[in-house]
């Protein structure tokens, strides 16, 4: 067991091991994410008037703000589409529109996201810092 000689050595580290616990708790939450859009859009339509490019299951990601606050998001930055931007082609996803309004399937993927965030999160926040040292009850 390591030995800290001051306070504010033992807070640095207890801080460093909390910052890895919520990165780690990030990526699985964008993988989980990913998941979503997999199952909710892409598995529920295959279409016939165009080519999927696959880009909004690239989006996933996350960002550590800061070291205690992570963000998890689809960068729709990262996409590029003829008719419109990617923010615009990941809302219209979100809703269950596959490429236009005219082509609708029910797969709501933000939203089981986010029911999944509630119901796992908590837990799984508890799991990873117990993995870095933390005795969470």
């Amino acid at each position: 067991m390591a030995e800290y000689k001051t306070y504010q050595a033992l807070i640095t580290e207890m801080n460093k091991r909390a910052s890895i616990a919520l990165k780690n708790v990030a990526n699985i939450m964008a993988n989980q994410l990913r998941y979503f859009v997999i199952e909710d859009f892409y598995n529920q339509y295959s279409p016939e008037y165009y080519e999927r490019t696959f880009q909004l299951q690239d989006a996933p990601t996350f960002e550590m703000v800061s070291d205690f606050l992570a963000e998890v998001f689809l960068d729709t930055d990262t996409m590029t589409y003829k008719t419109a931007t990617g923010q615009e082609v990941a809302e219209l996803a979100s809703k269950g529109y596959h490429g236009n309004e005219n082509i609708f399937r029910a797969g709501y993927f933000w939203d089981d996201f986010i029911e999944w965030c509630d119901a796992n999160v908590p837990n799984l926040l508890k799991q990873e810092l117990q993995k870095v040292g933390f005795t969470v009850k």
